[in-house]
């Protein structure tokens, strides 16, 4: 089980988010998630709302100025990659609210960053993205996330921001 808490700029109000992972069927891609709860995500910020999809964050490389788009870092330099780590599988499916799963840039590119979904199906995500987890609790705060959070072009105008995440 891990945890990310999140708090919006304009709020004094930290609210947690627990993940259950699938650590059994995905071995490498939890661990992956669980050492950047330790000493990753902690200040990276919410990249951008997808109102279809769900949240996005977990952009470790660039936490100061919230901009998307280097090469993200992972874990994976410990099995083989400096950057990205191949697909374990894509068995789980993306068929209810509150799936977390890997975000790529292509097959075999997992890195730090993943989505947390806020729509009850997103088969489009299936087969694309490694799902590995879900939420166990705190799915509230995120649909309050999806349905007050203004938007521009996706990206959230306010900061939303881990300030801490770890292991249960």
């Amino acid at each position: 089980m891990a945890y990310l808490d999140i708090q919006v700029e304009d709020q004094k109000e930290v609210n947690r988010i627990t993940i259950e992972l699938a650590s059994a069927a995905l071995p490498i891609t939890c661990d992956n998630f669980v050492k950047l709860c330790k000493d990753g995500y902690q200040n990276s910020k919410v990249f951008k709302i997808e109102p279809k999809a769900g949240i996005c964050l977990g952009d470790t490389t660039e936490k100061n100025n919230g901009l998307q788009g280097s090469c993200h870092e992972s874990v994976a330099k410990d099995i083989g990659s400096p950057h990205t780590f191949e697909h374990e599988n894509t068995v789980l499916s993306h068929a209810q609210k509150g799936i977390v799963s890997m975000l790529s840039t292509g097959l075999d590119r997992n890195d730090s960053r993943f989505i947390i979904t806020t729509v009850e199906d997103a088969p489009h995500l299936d087969g694309k993205y490694v799902a590995f987890g879900r939420v166990k609790e705190g799915m509230e705060v995120l649909d309050k996330l999806v349905k007050n959070t203004f938007t521009k072009k996706g990206r959230p105008t306010l900061d939303i921001q881990v300030v801490k995440s770890g292991v249960l």
